[in-house]
This record gives structure tokens, sequence and C-alpha cells, in this order.
């Protein structure tokens, strides 16, 4: 089980590194007609993407150092954290809610599944 613990949290580290990577790459992208004051208004999303990217690294590490209760701890901030930013993205998004949605939930499954069988390893 042990083995199969590390794949999952390796591959839950990796899934959120791809949203911090989009969520700053949304943040700073220059769209076209887009005055300074809209384009700054996003900026919030590089520390959401920081903070997201941190707590699934820790979550990550702790599995693999086998410190269960840092395991859980840093996933269950990571998942909550994660689902407000997909009920705000929900919100602000108007054609890709489906993927959206099947993302999110795939990368924290992936993340409760890891930290599940870490807690049997």
């Amino acid at each position: 089980m042990r083995p199969l613990a590390v794949i999952f949290a390796l591959a839950y580290l990796a899934g959120y590194a791809v949203v911090a990577f989009l969520l700053v790459f949304f943040a700073t992208f220059p769209f076209e007609n887009q005055s300074p004051e809209d384009a700054g208004k996003d900026d919030w999303l590089i520390g959401v993407a920081l903070i997201l990217f941190v707590l699934a690294l820790v979550t990550a590490l702790a599995i693999l150092l086998r410190r269960l209760g840092w395991a859980i701890g840093a996933y269950v901030a990571a998942a909550g954290s994660g689902v407000a930013l997909l009920v705000w993205a929900l919100d602000v998004s108007e054609h890709s809610d489906g993927k959206l949605v099947v993302w999110g939930t795939a990368i924290e499954l992936v993340g409760l599944g890891a930290v599940a069988l870490a807690r049997r390893a």
C-alpha cells in the first residue's frame, strides 16, 4: 500500500502544480481590451496558487516522511481552499464548468486516496 500512497501523493502534488501554473497564467495574462484596473484585479490568484501548491507539497512530503497528522491537516486545508477556489471559478466561468468540476474532483480524490492509503500503510 505504501508505494501506491506515494504515487498518489506525487500525482496530487503534480495536479496542484498544474493548478498553480494555470492560476498564475490566468492572473498575469494580458487579455485584449482589458483596462489596467481589470488587469490587476486577479492578482490575488497568485497568492492562492502559492498557498495551494505549498499545502500540496506539505501533504506529499508528510506522506513520504510518514507524518500522518501533518498529511491530514495539510490535505484538509488544501481541499477546503481548493473547493472555495472551484466555487469562485464556477461563478466566473462561462464555458468550461464541466471541465473545472471534473479536474477539481479528480485532484481532490487522488489526494484523499493518498492520505487514506498512507493511513493504512
